[in-house]
């Protein structure tokens, strides 16, 4: 698997609003690989209400052998290589002679403000970052390091070689997008917010030619109805879907694929 690529040490001033919706998992603790499996779980993550620079991160459906918080915590929000960090590093903390905190907190430029508060103490289940990883921009990985009873927990999702056809999920969520976009002049969206709705809804990221099949079952059912092109702006380009077809039929269309 590969992650996009980063320019590091960026603080993120409002912390990060996402969903993934891992199908397996990988537990490794002093390099072993300790179990692995298959799992039905979500990660949401938005900004904390009062203080929208640290994150909330709740998890759902993971197994309660992973021994992790439900709900956790995190001050700050930064960028590596591969990866954004969402951390919480203490002054003063009882995992401080662990080996890879000591790494974490050192391996940052000179002035780097990686402490975010003067004191904590980590239980069990409480992880002191979450590392976050990207493939074309869509959530791919999420992993959380712990401290105390040290260990490293990833979340992965997976393609399934068996799992059902996906072109009526893809094109839910572009006519989803297309019927919000309506006016007057018909509609358009970018190829980049498909991906995410998909994402968002489903778990999984679309590949190009997914996205095609589903737009080729879309027209070959109901009539060439939307076009994918290339929107070039002179100083950038993005591919985008459009269609001049009335908002009720676009709906009706919509009803259908979703079954």
């Amino acid at each position: 698997m590969t992650f996009d690529k980063l320019n590091p040490h960026i603080i993120v001033e409002k912390a990060l609003s996402f969903k993934f919706k891992p199908n397996h998992f990988e537990l490794w603790s002093k390099g072993q690989l300790v179990s692995n499996g298959s799992i039905d779980g979500k990660i949401e993550c938005i900004p904390v209400f009062f203080d929208p620079k640290k994150s909330e991160v709740k998890s759902y459906g993971l197994p309660t052998n992973l021994n992790i918080r439900d709900t956790l915590i995190f001050d700050l929000t930064f960028t590596s290589t591969d990866r954004i960090f969402m951390a919480t590093v203490p002054k003063k903390t009882n995992i401080e002679n662990y080996d890879s905190f000591k790494v974490f907190k050192e391996n940052v430029p000179l002035n780097f403000p990686i402490i975010t508060r003067d004191e904590r103490t980590f239980e069990e289940n409480e992880p002191y970052v979450c590392s976050i990883f990207l493939t074309n921009k869509i959530v791919s990985k999420i992993s959380f390091s712990f401290g105390n009873n040290p260990r490293l927990l990833e979340l992965f999702y997976v393609p399934q070689a068996d799992t059902k056809p996906k072109h009526n999920e893809i094109g839910q969520s572009l006519l989803e997008l297309l019927i919000e976009d309506w006016d007057d002049d018909g509609a358009w969206v970018g190829e980049g917010n498909v991906i995410t709705n998909v994402q968002n809804k489903f778990g999984y990221s679309p590949t190009k030619e997914e996205m095609i099949n589903a737009l080729e079952n879309i027209n070959s059912k109901f009539g060439n109805i939307i076009i994918r092109e290339i929107n070039d702006m002179g100083f950038s380009s993005s591919m985008v879907y459009k269609t001049s077809k009335p908002k009720s039929f676009l709906l009706t269309i919509l009803k259908e694929i979703s079954g």
